[in-house]
Parts: C-alpha cells; sequence; structure tokens
C-alpha cells in the first residue's frame, strides 16, 4: 500500500480580503464621490468670481445687463448613518451621482456666460424697433422652420413621387416652400419689431412628455443652449410685461432661467423658440454671427430642403 503525504498548504497572505461587505464598499464610494463633490464646488467659487469680475466691468462702463449671474443653488449634501441600510446608501450615491453632473453643468455654464460677456452678447437692453434682420439669422430662422415643416411634408413627398408622379412632388414642394415662409415671416416679424419685454414665473405644471437623455433648450439670459434631459417634461408659465401691458406666455420642455422674451402686440415670444438663436450686439442691434444651435438648424435644414430635391429628380 502507498502511504498518502499531506502536502504543507501555501501560507494565505494576509493582505488579501477574502470577504465582502457591502456596506463598507458603498461608505467608501461616498467618501470617494464626496471628495470629488466638494473639490468641484470649490472650483465654482474662482469661475462665478471671474464671471461677476466681468459683470462689474461693463456696468462701471454704462451698459446695463440683461441679468446677473445668481449664487449656485447647491444646499448641503447629507451623508447616511454608518447603521443606514444598503437601500439607502444606494439612493444617498444616485443622488451625490445627480449633484455632480449638477456642478460641472453650472461650471461650462459659468465659463461660457465669462465668455459671453466679452463679447458683448448678454448686454441689455435691446434696440428699440425697426431693426435690421441679418441675412445670416433670417436665413438660419428660414431652415429651421423648413426643419418642422419637412416632418410632415417630406412623407407626403414621397407618396407623391411614389403614386403621382414629379408633377404632385412640384406641388408639395411649392406647398412646402409657402408654408415654411408664412410661418417664417411671422417669427422674423418679432425680431424685427419685437419689444424687450421683463418676466416672472407664475406657475409650473408637468407636461405629457417623458424624456430620457433627450436635448431640450435652456435659456439664461441671451444665451441658449441644449442639454440632455432625463424625467417628466414641464409647462412653464410667464407673464412678459412691457409698458404696453402684460401678456402670457407658455414655454414646454424648456429650461427658462432668465431667458429673454419678445412682444409683438398681444403675442409673446421666448428667445429660446427662436431657430437662429439670436443675441444681441453691444449697439442692440442683432449680431449676424450664428451660434452653435443656429447652426445645427442650417445643418439640418438644408439636408430636409435636399432631400425634397432628391424626391423631384428621382
Amino acid at each position: 500500500m502507498y502511504e498518502t503525504i499531506d502536502t504543507p498548504r501555501p501560507l494565505r497572505d494576509a493582505r488579501v480580503v477574502t470577504y465582502r461587505d457591502d456596506l463598507l464598499a458603498l461608505r467608501e464610494r461616498w467618501r470617494d464621490d464626496r471628495e470629488r463633490h466638494d473639490r468641484a464646488l470649490q472650483e465654482l467659487g474662482p469661475r462665478l468670481a471671474a464671471v461677476r469680475s466681468a459683470e462689474e466691468r461693463l456696468l462701471l462702463s454704462g451698459a446695463p445687463l440683461a441679468f446677473r449671474a445668481s449664487d449656485p443653488p447647491f444646499g448641503p449634501i447629507e451623508e447616511p448613518p454608518p447603521s443606514a441600510p444598503r437601500e439607502v446608501w444606494e439612493a444617498a450615491l444616485a443622488r451625490l451621482g445627480e449633484r455632480l453632473e449638477e456642478i460641472s453643468d453650472e461650471a461650462r455654464w459659468l465659463e461660457g456666460r465669462r465668455k459671453s460677456l466679452e463679447e458683448g452678447v448678454d448686454r441689455a437692453p435691446l434696440a428699440a424697433p425697426p431693426r435690421v434682420l441679418p441675412f445670416r439669422l433670417a436665413l438660419a430662422e428660414w431652415l429651421g422652420v423648413a426643419l418642422r415643416v419637412s416632418w410632415l411634408l417630406l412623407p407626403l413627398a414621397l407618396v407623391a413621387r411614389a403614386t403621382l408622379g414629379r408633377l404632385a412632388v412640384l406641388g408639395v414642394i411649392g406647398l412646402f416652400v409657402v408654408v415654411t415662409t408664412l410661418w417664417w415671416s411671422r417669427r422674423a416679424a418679432f425680431l424685427r419689431q419685437g419689444v424687450l419685454a421683463s418676466t416672472r414665473v407664475v406657475g409650473t405644471r408637468a407636461s405629457l412628455a417623458t424624456m430620457t437623455n433627450w436635448p431640450i433648450r435652456r435659456a439664461r439670459g441671451w444665451g441658449v443652449d441644449s442639454i440632455p434631459f432625463t424625467g417628466q417634461g414641464t409647462i412653464t408659465e410667464l407673464v412678459a410685461t412691457t409698458d404696453a401691458g402684460e401678456v402670457p406666455l407658455q414655454v414646454s420642455n424648456v429650461i427658462f432661467h432668465d431667458g429673454m422674451v419678445l412682444v409683438r402686440g398681444a403675442r409673446a415670444m421666448a428667445t429660446l423658440a427662436f431657430h437662429c438663436a439670436p443675441v444681441p450686439t453691444p449697439e442692440g442691434t442683432w449680431s449676424p454671427r450664428l451660434t452653435p444651435i443656429a447652426r445645427r438648424s442650417v445643418l439640418f435644414g438644408g439636408i430636409a430642403c435636399a432631400l425634397m430635391l432628391v424626391f423631384l429628380r428621382f
């Protein structure tokens, strides 16, 4: 018979953790994210100081501002007690992650605000009407409207080409041009004749839209940009006030913080609704430069018009 010999087992390294404490891992994640949160919040201070310094220089020079940057709206964030269950720690970490994204977005906005002040695009008031509408702004607005009209008429052009031929497509294109131009002319009239109004929010309610990483527009002063949004949409009810009186206005599924509103007669329109995203020059006239949102309108509106011509050709 063979004698069995027990081979010695390797010694266990005391530095290797052979168990997992879920709560300990969550508390460590909280500690790391909280440190990132505190650093990011501290970095907002110099950015806000630079913006306010630029605002003060403009005010001292006699140039009024559309609005002034407010303090970042970030209150204290509480750490769960050590004995809290796992679900409480996970929910707290999710809130902390959302806060980090909000702080990062605020930092980007402050940097953009500083640059816009240097370029003079957030000075107010707007010059009295009538104003000249630069060709590039007019074209960007027309193409932006054309993109919206094309959602209905492009499928109609496709059906007309398949069933009735080129002549029917030509009729659809004519309808496309007429509808786009009529809609554009009403919006262009606001830019030429509209009076800058002061606004106040009188109510907010949920809309029917539910969005996941959907790009929505955000207005802060004259600046308009687009950010991804997840959640329930909202309808913001405003009152625009001019020397002629008050005009009600609703803006849907956007973020409206001290945005600009133009009033023409008994109608009001927020500047974030314009496809050309207009901004004024220091003299109060419309700047001919195109913002990123305006360039996007030109690109996609041009593609929609090209598709109309493709249906006519083939």
